[in-house]
């Protein structure tokens, strides 16, 4: 009964193994071999009530939506330009 059991956990381990291996390689910037498209902010006010939805209930889970999400990186970038800008003068 161990042997079996020692097999098993061999067995779950290098699964695991493999996983977190294959897990470092990322296609993130690539669908279907193209670049994806650049992210846009999307406004609240312009979003549909399922968006508004959605963003309201990752709200309430202590997490940013999706569009929430790209709203504030676009909005980072922005600020770290503004930085650069004015620490060059």
């Amino acid at each position: 009964m161990g042997a079996v059991v020692e097999f098993m956990m061999k067995k779950i381990l290098g699964i695991l193994a493999l996983g977190l291996f294959y897990s470092g390689i990322a296609y993130a910037h690539e669908i279907n071999g193209e670049a994806h498209e650049p992210i846009k902010c999307i406004l609240e006010q312009d979003r549909t009530p399922m968006e508004k939805q959605f963003c309201k209930y990752q709200a309430k889970q202590h997490r940013l939506c999706k569009l929430d999400q790209h709203c504030a990186m676009i909005k980072i970038e922005e600020l770290e330009k503004e930085i650069k800008k004015l620490k060059s003068q």
